[in-house]
């Protein structure tokens, strides 16, 4: 029990710190972008933000609904790391990204 709770509070620690370095990163992103790009380069990049922020809701709900379905599937813990790897790798690979997420 006492190691279920310590892997709990690693991986929440690890989900805290990068939810952290992504908002800091977009907020050290906005005075860069004020002052490189145009007023219409800039004003380009709202609808785009709009859509990829629509887009987003809709993967996260199907990815985090996949994991919670199928992780309980694999009785061996290196098939469900695998699972969960591959999980990870197409989240990074296939995520919607924008300039700024806040």
């Amino acid at each position: 029990m006492l190691e279920q709770l310590r892997r709990l509070a690693r991986h929440s620690t690890a989900y805290t710190i990068g939810s952290a370095l992504s908002r800091a990163f977009a907020f050290i992103l906005v005075p860069i972008l004020t002052r490189t790009l145009t007023q219409e380069e800039y004003r380009s990049l709202g609808p785009a933000q709009h859509r990829v922020g629509v887009l987003a809701i809709f993967y996260e709900l199907g990815i985090s609904s996949a994991v919670t379905r199928f992780y309980f599937d694999y009785d061996d813990e290196g098939e469900r790391r695998r699972y969960l790897g591959t999980v990870w790798v197409y989240s990074l690979a296939c995520r919607p990204s924008a300039p700024c997420c806040c």
